[in-house]
């Protein structure tokens, strides 16, 4: 059991522990996790994190945690963070993020182990698990044994260990029991030291004694813990007697903390114990652990007042390093009062009782419904503030009443104010939502223009700039974008992972461009074939991206029957894709019997070819190679996922002519009514092979057919075509190759 610490620092990972076992982050679902490319991160600004406490805000996003919110909210109005702050703000976040350890719990645990072998050998040592479920079954976790308990534990063996020495049957005996204190960090069924008898020196049963209300602590039965750490507290010839009052009420917090409701009881306990520790001067050295924890006290008995509280400490216009825990206890507080509203989320104006302007900020920015505009706007009308007017413009419609008074406010913004880009990008969002692309490309080029932006509110100002395209030589430029990271994001925390290993990712984190989903959208679902073939010729792209274009285009005119633009692409296709050039080639000059025939034998040898535009990393398999999970062929236009980002303007682009626009809608909509690959190859193949079995591709085309059905994307169709071409295959060909390495459909 830990005695004394670093007290903010302590009290710090102790709040976060119990934030984390009262709230944790939604559980992930199970792997495969697939690597992803990051243009723009949605639930934290740019890395590092510490450039967010130095000024470099760029685009604020809704999506961000509080504390990331907070920190732009204290600068736009006028507040700074010294040095000792940012660095503090970026130690904390790293913290939450899991890129930091909050202490050094497992150094402490090796520690402790080096010097327990010094007296039992290093044979066979424990295994201590220093987390502990919150409740059964849960698959919450927190901290339950923190780094200073091993370090006490470390200083006193060697203390008794200079008493005694190492061979002594006591220190022994104490070392046993310090075993069993340590298994109860983790143990289901914890083992509690026994009491030592009568005859044990008065010094081991001190020991013995504080063992025993250690592991009670660790094991959950925290009456018990704090009644051992009571009597330690009275017995006054105890060494640990300093210490008993104090961790009696740290029993009684923790109780109080994980019990939740009805816990009133063990927090007014624990408040009366500090106050008699703060009360008391011999215990001088705990009084500023004791103050930290009656404020966390406070944190669950006077929520309101202490939300109040801080948020004005938050907003005094100078922050020094007290900052973070002032922060993270803010928002903790934040947290709670969103676990106890109806939906877990903001809603409204200055939602959940939100009774400080920090607060209402925050609560109001986050939410998403009308009550949320009406109050930003209104908020705004009242008070002028660039905070508020940033709220107001994320948030309102092109029609909404505000509008143009909004719009004239952004104009006449202070392009200094950290408030600038987010106001502004809006300004032009809203600009081109009333159809002024004019005006929306003069916004979003002066703020492309600044050096100061971070390069995901560049690839997301790209975005919307890609919207407001006089040409298509302007959207082929602001489509393309570079990820800022490559992640498996298995923690949920959009953090990069390492992915120097992987020939496959490596360009992609070293800065191969690629497309954002906004991009392939447009790409895919508003430009017509012949757009995108110009698109797949125009040198100015990347190659690897123009060759995506291309083959994605020359499987969409193989499905439509484009011949003419089918020529077009496998022409492109082949100045950029040389492995492709040929097999595409062949097909496209087949003659026009069997030209649908020969496309699909094609697609059906390349797995990884499609009729969409992918964007991100897209398929890392190589086109004629399957993929271990499943990335072969393609979906119903349905289950593409062809859809708008939430944040992208979905306006008419200014070069496409009307004409040209009602193309694409009717190439969509004939797309659209296809089934998956596996199920339209497999009908097209088994047509050709019943009007055409003397053509020796037959047999192949068949094996291949059931094997989409068995790999690929399906659908209601894919099972019936599957065994039309199985029978044909075997009864046609019985003999070959193809039908012998076919044994089943699917």
């Amino acid at each position: 059991m830990e005695r004394l610490g670093r007290p903010r620092v302590r009290v710090l990972v102790l709040i976060v522990a119990l934030a984390a076992a009262l709230g944790g982050a939604p559980a992930r679902a199970c792997g495969p996790y697939l690597p992803e490319a990051v243009f723009t991160y949605d639930l934290h600004p740019d890395l590092p994190l510490v450039d967010l406490a130095a000024g470099k805000l760029g685009l604020l996003q809704p999506t961000w945690a509080r504390s990331y919110l907070y920190v732009a909210y204290h600068q736009i109005g006028g507040g700074v963070f010294d040095g000792e702050a940012r660095r503090a703000l970026d130690g904390m976040w790293n913290v939450r993020l899991g890129r930091a350890p909050s202490s050094d719990v497992r150094g402490a645990v090796d520690r402790w182990l080096a010097t327990r072998a010094t007296v039992v050998g290093p044979d066979d040592p424990p295994v201590i698990d220093t987390t502990r479920e919150t409740a059964p079954g849960s698959y919450q976790y927190f901290d339950n044994c923190l780094e200073d308990a091993f370090t006490t534990a470390t200083r006193t063996l060697a203390a008794r260990v200079a008493d005694a020495g190492r061979d002594a049957a006591a220190v022994r005996e104490w070392v046993a029991a310090q075993d069993q204190v340590f298994a109860s960090c983790n143990a289901a069924s914890p083992s509690i030291p026994a009491p030592l008898a009568e005859t044990a020196s008065n010094a081991a049963r001190a020991d013995r004694a504080y063992q025993i209300a250690a592991a009670e602590f660790y094991a959950g039965r925290f009456e018990e813990a704090a009644a051992g750490f009571r009597a330690i507290a009275a017995d006054t010839g105890s060494p640990w007697a300093p210490y008993g009052t104090y961790l009696a009420a740290r029993a009684l917090i923790r109780r109080a903390s994980l019990a939740g409701a009805g816990s009133g009881d063990a927090a007014a306990a624990a408040t009366s114990a500090l106050d008699a520790v703060l009360a008391d001067d011999r215990a001088g050295a705990l009084h500023a652990s004791a103050r930290d924890l009656r404020e966390l006290v406070r944190l669950r008995t006077e929520p309101e007042a202490q939300t109040r509280a801080l948020a004005a400490v938050l907003l005094a216009p100078a922050q020094d390093a007290a900052v973070a825990p002032h922060l993270v206890d803010y928002t903790v507080l934040l947290d709670r009062r969103l676990e106890a509203s109806p939906e877990g989320r903001p809603t409204g104006a200055g939602a959940v009782a939100a009774r400080d302007a920090l607060s209402d900020w925050l609560f109001t920015f986050q939410a998403a419904d009308d009550k949320a505009r009406e109050h930003a706007v209104h908020t705004w009308e009242e008070t002028r503030a660039p905070i508020w007017l940033l709220a107001a413009i994320a948030k309102v419609a092109a029609a909404d009443r505000a509008g143009p008074a909004l719009l004239e406010a952004a104009t006449a913004l202070d392009a200094t104010n950290p408030a600038w880009p987010t106001v502004t990008a809006h300004a032009g969002r809203l600009a081109l939502a009333r159809g002024d692309h004019a005006a929306a490309r003069a916004r979003l080029d002066a703020l492309l223009a600044r050096a100061d932006l971070p390069p995901g509110t560049v690839n997301r100002l790209r975005g919307l700039r890609m919207a407001a395209a006089e040409t298509r030589a302007e959207l082929a430029r602001f489509a393309v974008r570079v990820p800022i990271a490559v992640t498996y994001d298995i923690d949920g925390n959009e953090l990069p992972d390492d992915v120097t290993d992987n020939p496959a990712l490596r360009p992609f984190a070293a800065g191969r461009p690629s497309f954002d989903r906004d991009a392939t959208y447009v790409l895919n679902r508003r430009l017509p074939l012949a757009t995108l073939a110009a698109l797949a010729g125009d040198e100015s792209v990347d190659a690897s991206l123009r060759g995506r274009i291309a083959a994605a285009g020359w499987v969409r005119a193989a499905l439509l029957g484009d011949d003419a633009t089918l020529r077009d692409f496998a022409a492109r296709l082949a100045t950029v894709e040389p492995a492709l050039a040929a097999p595409l080639g062949e097909a496209t000059k087949a003659a026009a019997a069997e030209r649908r025939f020969a496309t699909s034998l094609v697609l059906l040898r390349h797995p990884g070819l499609g009729p969409f535009v992918r964007s991100g990393i897209a398929r890392t398999a190589v086109p004629d190679a399957l993929d271990h999970y499943r990335d072969n062929w393609w979906c119903g236009a349905a289950d593409a996922g062809i859809t708008p980002p939430d944040w992208y303007p979905d306006v008419p682009l200014a070069f496409v002519a009307h004409a040209e626009r009602a193309r694409a809608d009717d190439e969509w909509a004939r797309l659209a009514k296809l089934p998956s690959a596996a199920t339209v190859l497999a009908a097209r193949v088994v047509a050709y092979a019943r009007a055409h079995p003397q053509d020796r591709r037959v047999p192949e085309a068949l094996h291949l057919a059931v094997r989409a059905t068995r790999f690929g994307c399906t659908d209601a169709g894919s099972s019936a075509q599957s065994k039309a071409a199985f029978q044909l295959l075997h009864r046609g060909y019985p003999q070959s190759e193809w039908a012998k390495r076919t044994k089943y459909y699917f």
